[in-house]
């Protein structure tokens, strides 16, 4: 039987635990007999041919680390035929028998699908911290993210007990979905949150914000970066309710950072079923998390279906009775969200 030559790819915004997954992926394909490469810089390294082997030395301990060890890019290249071409002739040159190829849901509903024209084996990790993908019980880089939103939004807590007559306005990442903002805000008691997916009625928040600010000194508000910024919603709020108000934008310090327990073991778990799959023949799935277990979708299922917000969480921690309305994605000035996905 002659050796597999597989390529390890990360693509799309890093996300911890992304390096685990590389780590586990290539320490499978050598268990296995086979070639561990190295895509560098993701889809673009891809066409450029930035491709090296990779040795055990080099990738000893790096899960324990944030980031991407391979580095990673956007690159829409791939969606085009020539950017195909060339990566397929690079693929060839290589030797590459197939990729396990570590991104969001951009890089897996866009990218993996254009790979799967290149005459490659590829199997797809759900890494990204914003949990869009269907299929998986998480993606690997969510629970790093919102573990970091909680530790920051506690302190804030801290300072609005110590400085009352105030209120908090925290935004998370997100992009144009609201998993990080909706599970920090359940997660850390806010008293109201805004996300991209649902319509919201800011005299209410207000009267949410309002409630608190009387009650305990401080009120607090976690919106998405995919609603508008923090301190849109600080100035509106603040003109209505007459308390001064301050704006925290998180951004990429929830990217960074070493990965939480849970996000190693889902690096682990799926980077090791995904260097199996893919030298046991399987292409064009997704590796993902169903029950506790590591298991395959396809990738056109995973392209044509969306994972859906708790909504009664959502209710919960807004205090609605109602089920929330789907939103057209409006921020406090009335201007539509851009859908910031791509390979």
């Amino acid at each position: 039987m002659s050796v597999q030559t597989i390529g390890l790819l990360t693509s799309g915004g890093d996300s911890p635990g992304t390096n685990a997954a590389v780590e586990s992926a290539a320490r499978r394909i050598w268990e296995r007999g086979g070639r561990a490469l190295g895509v560098r810089e993701g889809f673009r390294g891809l066409i450029d041919g930035l491709i090296t082997e990779l040795r055990p030395e080099q990738i000893d301990g790096i899960g324990a680390h944030g980031g991407s060890f391979l580095k990673t890019s956007r690159d829409a290249r791939i969606g085009q035929d020539d950017g195909r071409e060339r990566a397929r002739g690079v693929l060839r040159q290589a030797g590459v028998d197939g990729l396990v190829v570590c991104g969001g849901r951009g890089s897996i509903a866009l990218g993996v699908a254009r790979l799967m024209e290149c005459d490659v084996r590829v199997v797809a990790l759900p890494c990204t911290i914003d949990n869009d993908i269907p299929h998986t019980e998480a993606s690997i880089g969510f629970d790093s993210a919102c573990n970091k939103a909680v530790s920051l939004l506690e302190a804030i807590r801290e300072t609005g007990r110590a400085m009352g007559g105030r209120f908090f306005v925290v935004e998370t990442l997100g992009g144009d979905t609201g998993f990080i903002a909706l599970e920090t805000a359940y997660g850390a008691w806010a008293d109201a949150v805004i996300v991209p997916e649902f319509e919201f009625d800011l005299q209410r928040v207000a009267g949410r914000i309002r409630s608190a600010v009387e009650a305990r000194g401080y009120g607090i508000l976690v919106v998405s970066e995919g609603t508008g910024h923090a301190q849109q919603f600080t100035d509106a709020l603040q003109t209505l309710l007459g308390v001064r108000g301050r704006a925290t934008a998180l951004g990429h310090s929830q990217r960074g950072g070493p990965p939480s327990m849970r996000d190693r073991f889902l690096g682990r778990s799926l980077g090791t079923f995904a260097a199996e799959m893919v030298m046991c023949g399987e292409s064009g799935v997704m590796a993902g998390m169903h029950e506790g277990a590591p298991s395959l979708v396809t990738i056109p299922r995973v392209a044509a279906d969306t994972r859906r917000l708790d909504v009664r969480r959502y209710q919960e921690v807004n205090g609605l009775e109602d089920p929330p309305r789907m939103s057209i994605q409006k921020n406090p000035s009335g201007t539509s969200q851009p859908d910031r996905r791509s390979p």
